[in-house]
């Protein structure tokens, strides 16, 4: 039981440190396009400058749709908030029809 004791106080600053972490920043799609004209000034191998260039226009077009993603979620978020106004709404016109003779 001591030994489970000491390998729990052992591990609890790892899970503390853990739980403290923060992910990196986001980059900005500003910050990306000047990386990008700015690789040219590198002199980096044909490669290498490659590479980097794919990766940054990777993370653009990743970017962009992220934001589209948050853009049509808002809009649904919307949508669903009106919803049961419009629930409401149809099931007014509805008990308002008159009742249709059986076919």
């Amino acid at each position: 039981m001591s030994l489970l004791r000491l390998l729990l106080l052992l591990l609890l600053p790892l899970f503390a440190m853990h739980a403290t972490a923060e992910a990196p920043p986001r980059p900005q799609a500003d910050e990306l396009r000047a990386r990008l004209q700015a690789l040219a000034e590198r002199k980096l191998p044909e490669a290498e400058q490659r590479a980097a260039q794919q990766a940054l226009e990777q993370a653009q077009a990743s970017l962009a749709s992220a934001e589209d993603y948050r853009r049509r979620a808002d809009a649904l978020e919307q949508t669903l908030a009106g919803a049961p106004a419009q629930i409401a709404e149809a099931r007014r016109q509805l008990a308002a029809l008159p009742a249709a003779a059986p076919v």
